[in-house]
């Protein structure tokens, strides 16, 4: 006699991340709705309950106020809300991929979302109205004048300038760095 011997599914085999680790920097000013980056997780069981994942976002830190999504089939994880770099530079998530079977298995990954800069903040000064004597002698330091610019790197170099009205014309001198 001839036995035939059908081996069941049993969901056994936890979903397992391509990469677990994921770095993506993306610049302040990326438009709501794009992409930034796709997870992806496979899982060896056979049955379709069994083998099917689905992503979802477990934790986000700084605390999440919905800036991310994840599509929970294809794990597309897209930008809800604008970034600002000068209030979170970076922020960590994690995402949980979980398959269909009785009991679920999961497995977790990391993703980090690195803000990089844009020129988006205009300088300040410090203080905008500056007193001196009149009897300064040529050649003396008359003020300070400070600014700020909430802007990183390069986007935060200033240049300091003198707009000349034709009445201040070579009455001062300015260092246009300091």
């Amino acid at each position: 006699a001839w036995v035939e011997i059908r081996v069941l599914d049993v969901n056994d085999n936890q979903p397992i991340f391509e990469n677990n680790k994921i770095v993506v920097n993306v610049k302040e000013d990326i438009p709501i709705g794009s992409v930034l980056t796709t997870v992806k997780a496979t899982d060896a069981d056979e049955s379709r309950q069994n083998g099917v994942v689905e992503y979802q976002l477990t934790r986000v830190q700084p605390a999440d106020r919905g800036f991310f999504s994840i599509d929970r089939s294809t794990g597309i994880i897209r930008l809800n809300k604008r970034l600002d770099r000068e209030k979170v530079g970076c922020y960590e998530l994690e995402v949980t991929a979980k398959d269909n079977g009785n009991p679920s298995l999961s497995a977790k990954a990391s993703v980090t979302i690195t803000i990089e800069d844009v020129n988006d903040n205009p300088p300040h000064f410090k203080q905008t109205t500056y007193y001196i004597q009149e009897d300064k002698p040529v050649g003396a330091i008359v003020a300070r004048i400070e600014a700020d610019d909430d802007d990183i790197g390069d986007n935060a170099n200033l240049e300091y300038f003198i707009i000349n009205d034709g009445e201040i014309e070579n009455i001062f001198y300015l260092d246009s760095s300091t």
